[in-house]
């Protein structure tokens, strides 16, 4: 799995399924992954990856709502999540 960021692109089929099929938090945390849902289907998005744009769209903490407004009811055929991954395996020790 790759670490750092990067940008998934979801394509949404006409007439098909619009959900994109993750689940966030406050902290934009992607916190479920639906099974058999668009972003499933790509294997790029998992739990822990945090969401930070949505079609170039840069996202605040502050504005959680709205958020998850815009993902709700995204219309474009295409949907890139910017989104950051933690690296695996990194601890810090004081």
């Amino acid at each position: 799995m790759r670490s750092g960021i990067f940008t998934v692109r979801l394509i949404r089929p006409v007439g098909g399924q619009s959900e994109l099929g993750i689940t966030i938090n406050e902290d934009l945390i992607i916190s479920e992954v639906k099974r058999a849902s668009l972003a499933y289907r790509t294997g790029s998005l998992i739990p822990g990856d945090q969401l930070l744009a949505i079609n170039g769209q840069i996202l605040c903490l502050s504005d959680y709502r709205k958020i998850t407004h815009i993902i709700k009811h995204l219309k474009n055929s295409t949907v890139a999540l910017t989104v950051k991954r933690p690296t695996i395996g990194t601890t810090t020790r004081y």
